[in-house]
Formats: structure tokens, C-alpha cells, sequence
């Protein structure tokens, strides 16, 4: 949907025309323009209305409310989900196996910094026999509470036994409860905590103690950019080390300013250090 369709009252919906609203939980920003010279990414403006969203793909955290101008690689799309999203999908091994089957493992991607919920519809090809699956999300930083509500399948729908992967975007590695047997492991550098069950038929609950919301390590995504940068070592050297030092940005943008850098990369550092 374009976005005037849900931000009717706001005039800047009416001029991104290349973003729209994918679904309930995405909005998207296709790249258009060509690859900037010497800095190995494609620029392109997207509005994001208030609230917090996660880029899909990095799981870098933006603060909306205006208009950005944001830099992406040729082969990545844009796509961002607001906090409070969650985005239900079939696990990445037995999509690739069994195409369009329903499956029997389900990644449950969460964006956390808000409440939220979604219901799965789910068929048998037919219009005469369906079964739904609420997920739901009550975020609190004391206690973060996510829940799985299979309805009665008295059709037998969906498969009998379902493993779920739960992943939360965006928090501290946090001590995980549920009367579920499960695994928790943390990715370090996405800020993802990930709570595997195995094979279950029921209801699903648990919490998060203390969740709170994760800084994520800029370091790593500032040294990949100006990897594919065309500029000299000792520039590229000395930007990062400005960018790591420097907790100011006003500070880190005028001594990148001083080293005569292009416009387009230091809109890309600034995305990347600050946003």
C-alpha cells in the first residue's frame, strides 16, 4: 500500500512515491538511484513515521518521525519493521525442502520496544478448513511477555507437532522463563536473543526478565562499509579511528568534514555511527 493510505493526514506520505507499506509489519524502500562512485553504496530517502523500526535484513535500530537519507549496497532492499512486529515465517531449511507444505518449524521474528500482536491464518488449500495462531507480544522492560495461542484444529490443519524459533530483535542478552523446555542463545553482534522449543502442540508462553532495549556495536558495520570504500588505507584508517574515538557526533561530523570527504560517505558513516 502506498503510504498516504495509512498516513492520510501527513503531506509527506504523498511524496515518497518509491516507499510503500508491505503487509502489517513492513515498510519498504526500493534503491533507485545508481551506485555512488567510490563509496560502493546506492542512496535512497525514506520516511518513517513516529515510533522505532529495525532495518529486516542488519537489524540496525532507527528512530522515525522525519525523513532519512539512507545508503544500501545494490543487492539489499530497505525493508523495515516497527517496533512491536512480529513476522512469522517458515524455517529457512525446510522452506528450501518442502516449497509451499505448512510447515513443521517456524521462525518467529520479534522487533522489541513495543507491544504488539498477529494472527497466523493458515489453510488446506481449500476455503472449508483453516486454523489460526495468535502471537502476542507485551513489551516491559521489568518483564517482556511473549505468547503462541494455536486455536483448536479440530481439522488437523497444521502439523501435529510444531517446533518454534522465537527471535528478539533489537535487547540485552536477559535471562529467559517458560514452563516450555527450550534453548537461548545470543548473537552478540545483532543484538538478537533466540529461544528455540522443541517439538510442541500446545500454547507457548514466556518472559523476559529485564529486557531492555541493546546498543548495538557500530564498529564492525563502520570498518565492512569503508572495506568496499575507494579510498586510500591510511584515510580509511583514520576515519575509523575518528568515528571510534569521538562520542560527539556534531565533533566526529566536522573532522570528517575536514578530511574532504564526499557528501554521499559521510552520509553513509553518519548512518551508520548515529542513527
Amino acid at each position: 500500500l502506498p503510504m498516504y493510505y495509512t498516513y492520510p493526514a501527513e503531506q509527506v506520505a504523498y511524496t515518497v512515491k518509491n516507499e510503500y507499506e508491505y503487509g502489517t509489519a513492513f515498510i519498504v524502500a526500493p534503491v533507485t538511484e545508481k551506485s555512488v562512485q567510490g563509496v560502493g553504496r546506492a542512496r535512497t530517502h525514506v520516511w518513517l513515521p513516529e515510533g522505532t523500526y529495525y532495518d529486516f535484513f542488519t537489524a540496525q535500530r532507527y528512530s522515525g518521525g522525519g525523513m532519512k537519507i539512507l545508503h544500501r549496497p545494490l543487492s539489499q532492499i530497505p525493508v523495515f519493521a516497527k517496533a512491536g512486529a512480529i513476522v512469522p515465517l517458515t524455517g529457512e531449511q525446510e522452506a528450501e525442502r518442502f516449497g509451499v507444505e505448512l510447515p513443521e518449524a517456524i521462525d518467529v521474528n520479534v522487533f522489541c520496544g513495543d507491544s504488539g500482536e498477529y494472527t497466523m491464518y493458515e489453510d488446506d488449500g481449500s476455503d472449508e478448513h483453516a486454523a489460526l495462531t495468535r502471537f502476542e507480544v507485551k513489551w516491559s522492560e521489568d518483564a517482556m511477555r511473549f505468547s503462541i495461542k494455536p486455536d483448536e484444529d479440530s481439522f488437523r490443519v497444521r502439523p501435529a507437532m510444531r517446533r518454534y524459533r522465537v527471535c528478539f530483535y533489537g535487547i540485552k542478552n536477559s535471562t529467559v522463563k517458560s514452563d516450555v523446555a527450550y534453548e537461548k542463545t545470543y548473537d552478540t553482534e545483532k543484538k538478537v536473543l533466540t529461544v528455540t522449543f522443541g517439538k510442541n502442540s500446545g500454547k507457548i508462553e514466556l518472559q523476559v526478565l529485564n529486557a531492555e532495549l541493546a546498543d548495538i556495536d557500530r564498529s564492525k558495520r563502520i570498518f565492512k562499509l569503508l572495506q568496499h570504500c575507494r579510498i586510500g588505507y591510511e584515510l580509511k584508517e583514520k576515519i575509523y579511528n575518528c568515528i571510534c574515538a569521538k562520542k560527539n557526533p556534531t565533533a566526529v561530523i566536522h573532522e570528517l568534514q575536514s578530511m574532504a570527504l564526499s557528501h554521499d560517505l559521510i552520509g553513509a558513516l553518519a548512518e551508520l555511527g548515529f542513527e
